[in-house]
């Protein structure tokens, strides 16, 4: 987790030691492709993660502590009560999303780009999971070991 959020995080910085003065759709580009990169890499036959933890990368290095926080806090409330990774992940990702529009400006001129990028990535996040959003309707989906979880 730690490495792939490394991975989101540093290309997203990595725009300030680039560009002395970046415009925002570098950093979104730069994110982007990080995410993408993860997601559907060439190398592994376009077979990757569900781009979680880049993604929470990505978005530590573009948004305020507020924002990244509140997914955590929603990715570990979830988790712990349900034990589905899946759902925590698609909680969060949403919770993100929401919090960037209600509490980080929205859709004002100076930060739409990065309210839809936080968007997509919650799109994104939901397409990767389809098949755990196939499996949760099934009752066939796994759930992480938690003691109070029989």
């Amino acid at each position: 987790f730690i490495c792939d959020a490394a991975k989101g995080y540093v290309a997203v910085r990595g725009v300030n030691w680039i560009f002395a003065e970046p415009m925002v759709e570098y950093y979104i580009l730069a994110g982007s492709l990080a995410v993408i990169g993860h997601y559907k890499p060439l190398w592994l036959g376009f077979k990757g993660g569900k781009a979680v933890a880049t993604s929470f990368g990505v978005l530590l290095g573009l948004l305020p502590f507020l924002l990244v926080t509140t997914a955590l806090l929603i990715f570990v409330v979830v988790l712990l009560s349900t034990a589905y990774v899946s759902v925590a992940s698609m909680s969060a990702s949403w919770a993100a999303a929401a919090v960037k529009i209600f509490f980080g400006g929205g859709f004002n001129q100076q930060n739409y780009p990065i309210t839809l990028f936080v968007i997509g990535i919650a799109l994104l996040i939901m397409i990767a999971h389809k098949d755990n959003i196939v499996r949760l309707k099934q009752g066939k989906e796994s759930k992480i070991k938690l003691p109070w979880f029989k």
